[in-house]
């Protein structure tokens, strides 16, 4: 079992969610944030997402500063708790659709809803 200290999560904002937190292990390293999105939120789930650089120490103080992402989940089911946190480098990268991509979609589903209108009408 490894245990991790200073978990702060202020998301009041993201600015102050990445100016507020970092994750410190004497044995392993530090991560240290410089983007943060609030993946999902709702009263039972929290999803944080954070894009940094670890910091190895100790145990692992022959590697190098490295750009790395965390991802922190947050569960309530009745009164249990539970936390998940992944640390990935090289990191992982959220991706979102281009606007290109986006409108190729919504013309497509658009003429989908045309064509069962019109299908519909004949019948």
């Amino acid at each position: 079992m490894t245990s991790f200290s200073g978990h702060v999560l202020d998301l009041s904002s993201l600015a102050s969610l990445v100016a507020s937190f970092q994750l410190t292990n004497p044995t392993y390293g530090k991560f240290v944030p410089t983007a943060a999105s609030i993946l999902s939120r709702s009263a039972n789930f929290l999803g944080i997402f954070f894009l940094g650089d670890f910091t190895p120490e100790s145990d692992l103080a022959g590697f190098e500063l490295s750009p790395t992402s965390l991802r922190i989940s947050l569960n309530q089911s009745g009164l249990s708790i539970s936390e998940a946190i992944t640390l990935n480098s090289p990191p992982i990268r959220i991706t979102v659709p281009e606007p290109g991509t986006l409108f190729l979609l919504m013309t497509g589903g658009f003429g989908l809803l045309g064509f069962g209108l019109r299908r519909k009408a004949q019948a």
